[in-house]
């Protein structure tokens, strides 16, 4: 009788990424070896199963408990561009859950992700802006990422990147501007806004007025928006085909007209 014949390969209707998370209790502990590993298509595979087990928040709070950040960390340096793609996702999923946005202050991953924003690679950019983000939506990060002079760097992104990648940077300044407007004023940010209130894409107008909003609350922002003469063109923005574009555009308005001077005694 012949002998039988056996392969390695897996059947072609299976996902060979996927065979780790078979593993249960075990699968996280396998993947941080293997994301640690010299192969390259190891670390690949490794990190689109982890992509996958971290939507569970239960894996994701083991994932943060353990030594997964520290490793995520290094690999964000690492010269393959897919594998820093799929790090930038894997950290986008767990900046959604709360314990997530915890760890990425209390592991200063804001930092590490900062250093990409400038990658070759769109979608690794895309991953970067997604996790900031989600981060700074968080009160406690838009504090944190203001303090470690992340704003300045965002500021001149707004003009260059992809339409989509844009939106994201503006909301994401929207919520750092909320916490301290100065260092953006400091950057030219009301020059760089004017030119998205005009923008084609109603996203982009709405998230450049919403910024204008959060920078009008200060009487700083107040005064710049006065003397770049932005109130012209808020006022025409009233009349938008987009009603949120309309409601940011009249909260800056309203905004910039509260100004209370100081009486000399």
């Amino acid at each position: 009788m012949a002998s039988p014949q056996t392969t390695e390969q897996p059947p072609p209707h299976i996902d060979p990424t996927q065979a780790p998370i078979a593993f249960g209790n075990l699968a996280l502990p396998k993947l941080l070896v293997e994301l640690q590993d010299d192969d390259l298509f190891t670390r690949q595979k490794a990190l689109t199963a982890l992509c996958d087990l971290l939507h569970d928040p239960e894996r994701a709070y083991e994932a943060i408990f353990s030594e997964c950040l520290e490793i995520l960390k290094v690999l964000l340096q690492d010269e393959d561009s897919l594998i820093r793609v799929k790090t930038t996702e894997v950290l986008y999923v767990l900046a959604s859950h709360s314990m997530g946005r915890d760890a990425f202050l209390n592991f200063d991953i804001v930092g590490p992700l900062a250093n990409l924003l400038d990658d070759p690679e769109i979608a690794c950019r895309k991953n970067v802006h997604r996790a900031l983000n989600r981060i700074a939506e968080f009160p406690l990060g838009a504090v944190f990422m203001v303090n470690k002079g992340l704003v300045p760097k965002l500021v001149p992104k707004i003009s260059i990147e992809e339409e989509n990648i844009r939106a994201l940077v503006l909301s994401t300044l929207s919520c750092c501007l909320s916490v301290n407007a100065l260092p953006a004023l400091e950057s030219d940010v009301i020059q760089v806004l004017r030119d998205q209130l005009s923008h084609s894409s109603p996203i982009i107008r709405k998230e450049a007025a919403s910024a204008l909003m959060a920078i009008s609350v200060p009487t700083v922002g107040k005064i710049k928006v006065c003397e770049e003469n932005l109130l012209p063109i808020l006022v025409k923005l009233l009349s938008d085909d987009d009603q949120e574009v309309v409601a940011n555009a009249a909260g800056t308005i309203m905004n910039t007209a509260v100004i209370t001077k100081v009486l000399s005694h």
